[in-house]
């Protein structure tokens, strides 16, 4: 297979721009949960840190982000990752010695993205995800990343403040984090897994 990787923060390219267009066309038929953050993404790539889009030829593979406008000197990897359809499985964490594209944002797009985060001289890098149940999935990546990204116990509310952190359940979220400044100290506001089941599945 013959890709390439383009950061279209540091090298906005046209003809990238309308593949991934094109591609957030046919969302509606995926039943994405969150197809209406792809949809107004293209309208806040500016604010990302960098945005790296995977291709092969004029066909989509993957894109995602690195973003640090939310958190202080904080920067969330993998913000708005998308997969083509066809090389997806369930979860960060699906494992596979002959399934080279299931790796990709473990093995290709966080060196990229913590590349960006030292140049920036962020204090930390953050990886999150929804639900409790994916904190397992979570932890199998975290293991794929040599030790450079600790996961933590809890959920943690990654929202803007503008949001009531007790009715938004998207806000609270599963985080592995690297620490780039032996200064920062993580303070997020942080539930158990237990109260965000009382609170949000009762």
């Amino acid at each position: 297979m013959n890709t390439v990787i383009k950061d279209i923060v540091e090298y906005p390219m046209p003809s990238i721009l309308r593949i991934i267009e094109k591609e957030i066309q046919t969302l509606d038929k995926q039943n994405l949960h969150n197809a209406k953050n792809y949809k107004k993404m293209l309208t806040e790539i500016g604010d990302y840190d960098c945005f790296h889009v995977m291709l092969e030829d004029d066909t989509l593979i993957a894109f995602s982000g690195l973003y640090s406008k939310r958190w202080g000197n904080v920067g969330r990897a993998l913000q708005c990752t998308y997969k083509n359809p066809k090389y997806r499985r369930k979860g960060l964490g699906y494992d596979s010695s002959i399934d080279g594209m299931q790796h990709l944002w473990s093995s290709t797009f966080i060196p990229l993205q913590m590349k960006v985060a030292k140049k920036r001289k962020l204090d930390a890098v953050i990886v999150s995800t929804e639900f409790p149940r994916r904190w397992y999935s979570l932890k199998k990546f975290t293991e794929r990343l040599d030790g450079s990204f600790k996961l933590l116990p809890d959920m943690y509310f990654t929202c803007p403040r503008k949001f009531q952190s007790a009715v938004h359940k998207y806000c609270w979220q599963n985080i592995t984090l690297c620490t780039l400044n032996d200064n920062y100290i993580f303070n997020f506001e942080s539930i158990t897994h237990k109260e965000w089941k009382e609170c949000f599945e009762n």
